[in-house]
């Protein structure tokens, strides 16, 4: 909330003085001094929330341990085949894909060109350095 109103306030100013009236790169430090008083300066409320959310130095250990970690590592692909297995949903099989027509087939084609023309385009640069050694 301190820093929608810091952001008004440095929009409103510049404004008044007829600036094109966006936040550029160089108002971040002016809009974290705004509003930096107003969103950590109260300690009653910022320790309630530290305490209703579990936060503290006794809990700082467990963001290390291993197991917690572990879970952290664990990427998308591996997530959803795990989901598909929990819910009986089985990947699909190459030969079951759609790559005959439509959008699937005109994608196949421009990655097939695009590999094609990087490979010619790396045997020209190979064939030109060989001939530049010799």
């Amino acid at each position: 909330m301190a820093l929608k109103k810091a952001k008004q306030h440095i929009i409103d100013k510049k404004t008044k003085i007829h600036l094109p009236s966006k936040i550029e790169k160089h108002d971040i430090i002016g809009l974290v001094h705004h509003a930096w008083n107003e969103s950590f300066q109260n300690v009653k409320s910022n320790k309630t929330a530290i305490q209703e959310r579990g936060w503290g130095p006794l809990t700082f250990n467990l963001l290390d341990h291993p197991e917690l970690k572990k879970e952290k590592m664990n990427n998308a692909v591996s997530d959803a085949y795990d989901c598909c297995s929990l819910q009986g949903v089985w990947q699909l099989a190459l030969e079951d894909l759609n790559m005959t027509d439509g959008l699937a087939r005109t994608l196949l084609d421009k990655i097939i060109d695009q590999k094609c023309c990087e490979r010619a385009r790396n045997e020209a640069l190979q064939q030109q350095t060989n001939d530049l050694l010799e």
